[in-house]
């Protein structure tokens, strides 16, 4: 007779098969392995390769000789940004034995967000990293609604003076409010509706808008993230060529 252990995991797998036939296309939490139940399917965005089956892992090495110091999965395929501060976490209780911590960390683009950059400052960890710019995201964005390029944001003037900005058109935009995020502080600047109704390059400029004026947002930056820009900006490309981008590479 089969024991009681044996009984039940072949019940296990009988449940698990089960639930492989029965499972829909579009259900949420599919099983996709029938011994690793813990396995997900994960969007790559590639052409090639638009989804793996499997668990985010990450993998920490040291960036000169390539000595794993740290490894761990994260199930629920969390953002690559918010796992950064557990995979150093284990790192550091892994080269406690041996009198060390990291003091830079290399990652790749989906580790660097302001959020990082102002944590590790915080714990002392210089980062380096893909520039953490979202330009290209807003041209497309702008590009959606209709904004030519005579009229995107590098478009518009900037007086300190008057702390107002002035469009190609020569109106003036003023400042509405600010909000802070970390990192970061963002203060919209707004025409006047009067003014954009009465414009002649509306249809390139917010035709979309109908209830306000054309806006656009001036970003000040941490101290920490400007000085992280400008480091990185002639540092990682000699650092990428030593650490590969998909793993967080650490110095100590």
């Amino acid at each position: 007779s089969l024991c009681a252990a044996t009984l039940s995991h072949l019940n296990t797998l009988l449940e698990r098969a089960e639930r492989i036939r029965t499972q829909q296309r579009k259900d949420k939490d599919k099983l996709y392995a029938l011994h690793a139940p813990e396995a997900e399917c994960i969007g790559k965005g590639k052409a090639r390769k638009p989804y793996e089956f499997g668990v985010k892992a990450s993998i920490a090495l040291t960036h000169k000789s390539g000595l794993m110091v740290g490894a761990r999965t994260f199930p629920g395929n969390p953002y690559d940004g918010h796992i950064l501060a557990a995979q150093l976490e284990q790192t550091g209780i892994l080269l406690e034995d041996v009198g060390r911590i990291p003091k830079q960390v290399v990652v790749d683009a989906g580790y660097t967000s302001r959020e990082n950059v102002l944590a590790l400052d915080q714990c002392g960890v210089a980062m380096f990293g893909r520039s953490i710019e979202t330009d290209g995201r807003v041209h497309q964005r702008f590009a959606r609604c209709g904004v030519t390029n005579a009229f995107l944001p590098e478009a518009f003037r900037f007086d300190a003076t008057g702390n107002t900005f002035t469009c190609p058109e020569g109106k003036l935009l003023k400042p509405q409010r600010a909000e802070e995020r970390s990192g970061r502080t963002m203060i919209r600047y707004r025409a006047s509706i009067t003014d954009c109704k009465a414009c002649s390059q509306r249809e390139n400029c917010c035709s979309g808008n109908t209830r306000y004026g054309r806006s656009i947002v001036l970003t000040k930056e941490h101290p920490v993230v400007t000085a992280f820009k400008a480091t990185t900006a002639s540092a990682w490309p000699t650092l990428a060529t030593v650490a590969p981008p998909s793993r967080t590479s650490t110095k100590a």
